[in-house]
């Protein structure tokens, strides 16, 4: 008898342990849409919503977050809010969004980053579902904390369906210091992988007891990229967060099954898979800012390879093998877990038709260093590549003016204005501002200083449109776009994308300029009525501005203070220094918001 126990007992215990086993096998990661799902959308039951969302937001069936909206009897949605690039939605599905009486908006503005608070006045909850890439300065983290302040400020709940961070709980890289604080990197000591989900840094910003307070750095007088919601408010604010099921926040996204390929497509216009992502953690920092700071290295596009923006890549200054030597050789520890070799591809977009550059492979992302890379390649551009500066960009030959009706027989009826009059938006003190002709179009990245008539009265009779309107090649649902003239002239730095006017229809019968025709203004301005000084005067101011905008989007990128003194100052770069501190920062910022995790 004791025999047949004994052998009862040990077949249920190994039965118990083959049924764990298979239940482990079968089970699957659930994000947040799936779990309100299974739910029946009792969180959100009977109340109106507005839903920010983009495309590549999926459930386990691969629907689309807002199909899933769309479709449900239980889900009652009002308002549509999209993050950066439309969220990836085509004009078309947004139309036949628009056809369903949902009202549409982009929280990503020149002007603003946040939704408006008009627009939430009709619903009763924010929901949230946004994919983030556990990235600093990836806009879509912080689309989601200004969403929910603007829910928390007109006292509505905010709904966060959590999603993974797809670079699991790695946290590392340069920290943001307080006085740097911008729309691209929001939140104190917030290192640039913060091994958070959306919901935890929702959760942490909610909670930590802080002001959340953002200034605007952009330099554009009337935009808005700051926010400021106090720490009392954020505490009243309705939180709720539709956690994940099965997720290991010790894991990376390829961990998972069964449906983590298809979380990470088309994020983005440069990131659209998983691996992407992970080239993007590792070379992302320096070829973002090696193409528009300090020109030294530049993605290649790779035509069999298509969907890595950030796999391959060349150093215009020297050949890339002796970047690859140097690297190797001055910095092995920031190839663990990835390699460089160099290749050779076909560029179809070049004329040359093989291009040499470097290929970044990613071997085992766990065991990399994502930011250590990008600071090693940073010392290196510190030590070989020229500083630009102003006296060679004064040398340079400034672009020469229409000679109005020779070179643009429309613009010979036209009124010429400098900069200097409009720039600041003050009335006009030039005797032919005051005489601008009704038939204007200004489309310029100034043109939210210029939005307001009253600012610049001899600027009433002109039509102001900002770029986002045009530089899609969408029609624009603008207002003041649809009522453009006919004779119409466009005088804009997004010109050259309007040319071909069947893409925009309201512009059909337009007729465009870029900038380069009218150099540095918003009107044509003749430069032969300039004297020298004047000229070298307005090439200095170009300067001044072009450095000024480099500075801040360092800034906003990298954060640390130290690092950005040492980069600005030309000085050698000591990576194991700061390899060291990000590491003691890492651990601070663990210790200061483990307790806000959610898994």
């Amino acid at each position: 008898m004791t025999n047949w126990l004994c052998n009862l007992r040990q077949f249920r215990f190994t039965t118990l342990l083959f049924i764990c086993f298979f239940a482990h096998l079968e089970a699957k990661l659930l994000v947040g849409i799936d779990v309100l799902q299974e739910k029946k959308f009792s969180t959100i039951k009977n109340k109106k919503v507005a839903l920010l969302t983009h495309a590549a937001a999926i459930n386990s069936q691969k629907e689309p977050t807002l199909d899933v909206f769309l479709t449900s009897k239980d889900a009652k949605l009002k308002v549509l809010l999209l993050p950066e690039h439309n969220g990836g939605f085509s004009d078309s599905q947004l139309e036949e969004v628009k056809k369903r009486g949902i009202s549409v908006y982009s929280t990503h503005r020149p002007t603003s980053r946040a939704p408006e608070l008009e627009w939430l006045k009709e619903v009763d909850a924010v929901v949230i579902d946004i994919q983030d890439i556990g990235v600093r300065y990836y806009t879509y983290g912080s689309s989601v904390l200004y969403a929910m302040v603007k829910a928390f400020e007109t006292g509505k709940e905010c709904v966060i369906l959590d999603r993974p961070n797809p670079l699991g709980d790695y946290i590392g890289g340069p920290t943001m210091d307080k006085k740097y604080l911008c729309f691209l990197g929001p939140i104190e000591d917030e290192p640039l992988f913060c091994g958070m989900t959306i919901g935890e840094k929702a959760n942490y910003v909610k909670n930590c007891g802080q002001n959340f307070d953002i200034k605007c750095t952009c330099g554009m007088n009337a935009c808005d990229h700051g926010i400021f919601c106090s720490a009392n408010t954020l505490k009243k604010g309705k939180l709720t967060i539709i956690k994940m099921k099965g997720w290991d926040r010790k894991k990376i996204l390829t961990e998972f099954a069964p449906y983590t390929p298809e979380l990470a497509i088309n994020l983005s216009p440069s990131l659209q898979n998983v691996a992407s992502i992970f080239e993007y953690a590792l070379s992302g920092l320096v070829i973002l800012l090696g193409e528009n700071f300090i020109k030294f290295l530049n993605k290649i596009e790779n035509p069999q390879c298509p969907g890595h923006k950030f796999k391959y890549f060349q150093a215009p200054h020297f050949s890339v093998s002796t970047l690859l030597k140097s690297v190797t050789d001055d910095y092995p520890f920031a190839l663990k877990g990835c390699q460089l070799r160099t290749s050779t591809i076909k560029n179809n977009a070049s004329s040359i038709s093989e291009v040499e550059c470097l290929e970044l492979s990613i071997t085992k992302f766990s065991s990399t260093e994502p930011a250590i890379l990008s600071l090693a390649l940073f010392a290196l551009a510190q030590e070989w590549v020229p500083e630009a500066d102003w006296e060679a960009f004064e040398k340079a030959t400034f672009p020469a003016a229409p000679a109005a009706a020779k070179v643009l027989p429309v613009l010979a009826n036209a009124t010429k204005i400098a900069p200097p009059d409009v720039k600041n938006s003050l009335s006009s003190t030039t005797s032919t501002a005051n005489e601008l002709p009704d038939n204007v179009v200004i489309i310029s990245d100034l043109s939210p200083q210029l939005a307001a008539a009253k600012a610049l009265p001899v600027l009433a009779n002109a039509t102001k449109i900002a770029p986002s309107d045009v530089k899609n090649f969408q029609p624009t649902t603008s207002a003041a776009a649809n009522k453009l003239p006919d004779n119409a002239v466009i005088i804009s730095d997004h010109a050259s994308s309007l040319v071909t006017t069947k893409t925009l229809p309201v512009l059909a019968n337009a007729t465009a300029t870029t900038m380069t025709d009218a150099p540095a203004a918003v009107f044509v301005f003749d430069l032969k009525n300039l004297t020298p000084a004047q000229q070298k005067a307005l090439r200095k101011a170009k300067w001044d501005r072009l450095t000024k905008l480099k500075h801040e989007l360092v800034q906003k990128h990298i954060g640390d203070g130290e690092l950005l003194d040492i980069i600005f100052n030309g000085k050698s770069i000591d990576v194991n220094h700061f390899r060291n501190k990000w590491i003691l920062s890492a651990t601070h910022f663990y210790n200061k918001t483990k307790k806000y995790y959610l898994y």
